[in-house]
């Protein structure tokens, strides 16, 4: 999702981001990879935010 939406370039950086606490999901960290995101869910990573619909 991450390297979809843009957020990172590749999935190797969004596994880096993942694994070190980088990102939130749906305001809570997130260190899970392969976590299931669902319609309505929020993720975050610094500055950028996506909402899934």
């Amino acid at each position: 999702m991450l390297k979809f939406s843009g957020i990172c370039t590749t999935g190797g950086q969004a596994k880096f981001h993942i694994q070190n606490g980088h990102v939130s999901l749906n305001g809570e960290r997130c260190t899970m990879r392969g976590k299931k995101i669902r319609r309505g869910d929020i993720v975050s990573m610094d500055d950028k935010t996506v909402e899934i619909i």
